[in-house]
């Protein structure tokens, strides 16, 4: 019997399983994939993912720096570069291999290609079932996608206005550029800043981030409707001269901030499995390397003390204050659902207001310090619908 049994070897269940294994227990890792694999993905690992991993990242995994981008609403295209470094551009194939690589040398038992078809409990423990085998363990972390039924032994599902949902494509560069009589610049050169395009809807946003070999372009939407997440894709890219990829892949994205159980018994859930993503922007690699460790430091401390029931709980308090940080970011996308359009494009286009969100991905800003930021210049941004 392990330690710990992991479901997922994304970035959640990698840096668990590496966490777990290093403070010396007995892990499993299991995937249905064999990396490295596919994955397509902006590829945005923000500063603070950097800072979580726990090792230097090496250079052939780092594409390129990012210090902000071009911030769009309509026809404005402001570029915000901040002095600091927000992130780098990874291609998610090289990075999650890098991630079960490191896994692996910590000493956890990885197993590729083998499936996680269900989860049953024990007296002792609980037991993962794929087709080759049985894994038994003491403790049982799920760090499946959000489209996975394993957190079911948990929670039920969750309702179709607590996903983002996102279509996306890794191409060549060379094969999204479509030839116009426009004058327009080439956004898939690998020195052009990342462009975030946003108000297409409500509240969505789409992305052209450039790397050395190929693009990442996707479309964000709130809910679950793929249909008007491609057509808001293509609209977007062909404003920016460029074709759709004529093959799309989409998934879906939690809210970050929705109230969950993120434990129950002996079973807990990181990463996407267990909401924590950002309700804005969708993006959950940072979350899921964090929740990752905390999920395995939880493990340690519970077993340790003899008593893996109290893994839950200890779990549940050391993600607390990411809760709450997600929980203001939400309360930002409910109140941009309904605010009007105008007073939208006013703040998306008010410099101060976007540098200081970009400073959320380096870590310098907090969601909490920013909406409350946001409604000090609410004034200045309802005088600026006059003209924007």
């Amino acid at each position: 019997m392990h330690d710990i049994a992991v479901a997922g070897a994304g970035p959640a269940g990698a840096s668990a399983a590496r966490a777990a294994a290093g403070a010396g227990l007995s892990v499993v890792l299991l995937d249905k994939d064999v990396f490295p694999r596919h994955k397509p993905c902006g590829g945005a690992l923000s500063e603070q993912a950097l800072a979580a991993l726990g090792f230097p990242l090496p250079a052939y995994i780092a594409e390129r720096e990012y210090h902000g981008g071009i911030l769009c609403m309509e026809s404005s295209r402001l570029q915000v570069q901040r002095p600091w470094r927000a992130g780098v551009l990874v291609t998610r194939r090289d990075f999650d291999a890098l991630l079960v690589d490191m896994a692996r040398r910590a000493g956890a038992v990885v197993r590729e290609g083998e499936e996680v078809l269900g989860l049953s409990r024990q007296a002792d423990g609980v037991s993962l079932h794929t087709r080759r085998a049985t894994y038994r363990a003491r403790l049982a972390l799920v760090c499946e996608g959000a489209s996975g039924r394993l957190k079911r032994a948990v929670r039920p599902p969750d309702r179709p206005e607590d996903y983002n949902y996102c279509v996306c494509a890794d191409v060549p560069a060379e094969a999204a550029r479509k030839v116009s009589g426009r004058d327009l610049p080439d956004p898939t050169r690998p020195d052009h800043p990342l462009v975030l395009q946003f108000g297409i809807s409500q509240v969505s946003y789409g992305w052209i981030f450039p790397r050395r070999e190929d693009v990442s372009v996707g479309m964000g939407e709130l809910g679950v409707n793929r249909r008007k997440a491609v057509a808001d894709l293509r609209r977007f890219l062909a404003d920016w001269g460029l074709l759709a990829p004529p093959a799309l892949m989409g998934h879906k994205i939690p809210m970050g901030g929705v109230p969950r159980p993120i434990h129950r018994d002996r079973v807990l859930l990181a990463g996407d499995a267990g909401g924590f993503a950002d309700p804005l922007l969708g993006e959950g690699i940072a979350h899921a390397i964090r929740t990752g460790q905390w999920a395995a430091q939880a493990a340690h401390q519970a077993l340790d003390a003899g008593d893996p029931g109290r893994a839950g709980p200890i779990f549940e308090r050391l993600t607390r204050p990411l809760d709450e940080e997600m929980r203001h970011a939400l309360r930002l996308v409910r109140a941009l659902e309904r605010a009007p359009r105008r007073l939208i494009k006013a703040i998306m286009t008010d410099e101060k207001a976007l540098a200081r969100y970009v400073d959320i991905l380096s870590g310098r800003e907090t969601y909490a310090a920013f909406t409350a930021f946001l409604k000090r210049r609410l004034p200045w941004n309802t005088l600026r619908t006059l003209w924007v």
